[in-house]
């Protein structure tokens, strides 16, 4: 069987032109777990390896850290922009490399090179270390939970409330199973003075 052009798989709606596929593994589960900063990153990232059709079999590409932060231009034409960068400073897009790596979905390969790190996604759910990235989820969770409740007590105090008694507005899940009615002070439909 002859391998068909750009132009046929365009024209059986194998091929959509001007975009990318993206698996979804990485949109319905990961990204949960992801800071915004990985998401984009891992986005560029996608979009360089799965954009180009020599590179969407191998499921790898050589990426410049210039790529992730500025775009490219043309080699033909350098004042050509392709495309720009994911819009974040060199740092966050370090620190998202990194963090993506560690856990698996875009693995370093080699050393660097002029034209950049070789990179390559990971399209195996069971090699991506879900549990780090699951712990790391309940340690944001917990910290923000804190930081939460400190602010709450911080704000009643300023306001000059001394009661412990609150309504429940929904924010919190009724654990004790009572009913809401029962335990809220009559009259009173929330925590915030208005």
């Amino acid at each position: 069987m002859a391998k068909k052009t750009r132009q046929e798989r365009i024209e059986n709606g194998t091929l959509v032109p001007n975009s990318f596929q993206h698996p979804n593994l990485y949109v319905d589960w990961l990204h949960y777990y992801l800071t915004p900063e990985e998401v984009v990153v891992l986005d560029k990232a996608v979009r360089e390896i799965l954009g180009w059709e020599e590179n969407i079999s191998d499921r790898k590409a050589r990426i410049a850290l210039s790529i992730f932060q500025h775009g490219k231009v043309s080699r033909k034409d350098p004042e050509r922009q392709l495309c720009l960068g994911c819009g974040l400073g060199l740092h966050a897009i370090r620190t998202a490399l990194a963090a993506l790596n560690k856990y698996g979905i875009l693995i370093k390969e080699g050393e660097p090179t002029q034209e950049g790190q070789m990179w390559r996604l990971q399209d195996k759910a069971h090699e991506i270390d879900l549990e780090g990235l699951e712990k790391r989820r309940e340690e944001w969770d917990e910290k923000n939970l804190k930081r939460t409740k400190r602010a709450t007590r911080a704000s009643l105090a300023s306001r000059g409330v001394t009661s412990d008694v609150r309504g429940n507005v929904g924010r919190y899940p009724n654990r004790s199973g009572s009913d809401p009615e029962e335990t809220t002070t009559p009259g009173v439909s929330s925590d915030v003075s208005l």
